[in-house]
């Protein structure tokens, strides 16, 4: 897969769970756990992205757990 079809992937699968989250109920774990894993910053960018739009409290929960493990 290249970068491009994984940044597109973020918005596909925002633009799935905004309109038909029943689809993919768990879109903002899949996206989370994906970005924990990335290494390419645009793919980590549009995946940030979609958990903004799709679910705040993971963004936040996300950035709280990587803030603590790089203390």
């Amino acid at each position: 897969m290249t970068v491009a079809d994984m940044v597109a992937e973020s918005f596909v699968v925002l633009s799935i769970f905004r309109n038909f989250d029943f689809l993919i109920p768990d879109a903002p774990e899949l996206i989370a756990n994906f970005l924990d894993g990335e290494q390419d910053a645009s793919c980590k960018r549009n995946a940030f992205m979609m958990l903004i739009h799709a679910d705040q409290v993971t963004v936040i929960n996300a950035c709280f757990l990587k803030s603590e493990h790089s203390m």
